[in-house]
C-alpha cells in the first residue's frame, strides 16, 4: 500500500512527465472521460462545475471541448496550475488550493456550484480528508468521483469493488449511479449522487 505524498511530489510529477501537459485527446484517461459524459454529465453543460484535484486541466479541457461553460479547478500543485492557466479556456478558473484548506475555511459552503467532480483524487488524500471533502459538500448538490482497484505508491488507499466504495462513501450520498471502466487489469469506479 502507498502513502499520501506532499506537493513537491506532485510538482516534480507534473514537471518531468509529459503525460500531464499534453492535449488531452492523447490522455489515457479519455474513455474514462468519455463515459463519465456520457453515463453522468451529459445535460450538465450549464451547471457550475468545480473539479478538486484538477492537475493540470486535461479533463477540464475536454470539457470546454464539451461545451461545459462553467468551471473552476482546484489543486495543491502550482506547477500543475500553471500549466491548467496555459490552456487559456473561456469562462474557466484555476486556483492553487489544497484540499485541506477546501474544509478548514469550509470553501463548499460559499462557492456557487452545482457539481462537484474529482476525479482519481480521494485515494491519494490522507487521514480522513476523503470522507471529510465529501462531508463538506452541501446538502443537495451532485457528487461525481472516480477512484481505482489498484495499488500505487501515492494512493492512501484503492478498492476492490464498487461494494467497497459504497460502503466508504455511499452514505454521503443519495440516487446514486455507478458505473466501473476497465482498461488492462486496471479498474476504475465511478460515482454519482447527491450529498445528502
Amino acid at each position: 500500500m502507498g502513502n499520501a505524498k506532499k506537493v513537491g511530489y506532485y510538482d516534480l510529477n507534473y514537471a518531468e512527465s509529459s503525460h500531464y501537459t499534453k492535449h488531452y485527446l492523447k490522455s489515457r484517461y479519455l474513455p474514462l472521460w468519455k463515459m463519465l459524459y456520457k453515463e453522468f454529465l451529459q445535460g450538465y453543460e450549464n451547471e457550475r462545475i468545480i473539479d478538486v484535484g484538477c492537475g493540470t486541466g486535461q479533463f477540464a479541457h475536454f470539457l470546454h471541448d464539451y461545451e461545459f461553460h462553467y468551471y473552476y479547478g482546484f489543486d495543491f500543485s502550482k506547477v500543475a496550475i500553471d500549466v491548467a492557466m496555459s490552456w487559456e479556456l473561456d469562462n474557466y478558473g484555476f486556483s492553487v488550493t489544497s484540499v485541506e484548506d477546501i474544509i478548514t475555511y469550509n470553501m463548499l459552503s460559499v462557492i456557487d456550484f452545482n457539481v462537484l467532480v474529482t476525479l482519481e483524487t480521494l485515494e491519494h488524500l490522507d487521514k480522513e480528508n476523503d470522507v471529510r471533502l465529501l462531508v463538506s459538500v452541501p446538502k443537495d448538490k451532485t457528487v461525481i468521483f472516480t477512484v481505482p482497484s489498484f495499488d500505487y505508491e501515492s494512493h492512501e488507499r484503492h478498492f476492490r469493488s464498487m461494494e467497497e466504495v459504497l460502503s466508504r462513501y455511499g452514505k454521503l450520498l443519495k440516487d446514486e449511479k455507478t458505473f466501473v471502466y476497465t482498461t488492462g487489469n486496471q479498474r476504475y469506479f465511478a460515482v454519482k449522487g447527491l450529498r445528502r
